[in-house]
């Protein structure tokens, strides 16, 4: 998990246990990607860079609906990442849902690459001036 970039929780809107159930997936996501103690389910990453969507399946399947769209809302908005309720079987926002999250390992990466140019440069800068000073021998 620590090496993944981005991540799908998906939970059965026909099951409630399923919701339950995507908390932990969530403290291991966190566990494993940021090397740190036991989180609680209802941090808010806000400070985390972690692709991540939160994903309700099976609206095809309404009348059997045991998880309402405010619960997965509310559990995504706590967290801070984005929610969409799809249908596998019907490919309803699927693809949207992939689009969001390769969109979000995209941003990260872009964001990483500029920084490590940043501490590259800094980098160059510190052995530029280190150099001179050691040919001004101060």
């Amino acid at each position: 998990m620590r090496e993944e970039q981005g991540f799908i929780l998906v939970y059965d809107i026909t099951n409630q246990a399923s919701v339950a159930d995507v908390k932990p997936l969530y403290n291991e996501i966190l566990q494993n990607k940021f090397c740190t103690q036991e989180f609680e389910s209802d941090i808010e990453p806000t400070s985390f860079v972690l692709p991540l969507v939160l994903v309700g399946n099976k609206v095809d399947l309404k009348s059997e609906r045991k998880v309402t769209t405010c619960e997965g809302k509310e559990l995504a908005k706590r967290w801070g990442f984005p929610f969409y309720e799809t249908s596998a079987k019907e490919g309803t926002k699927v693809s949207d849902v992939f689009d969001d999250v390769v969109g979000q390992i995209v941003v990260v990466n872009e964001r990483m690459r500029s920084k490590e140019a940043t501490v590259d440069q800094n980098r160059g800068m510190m052995s530029i001036i280190l150099g001179c000073l050691e040919y001004i021998e101060i």
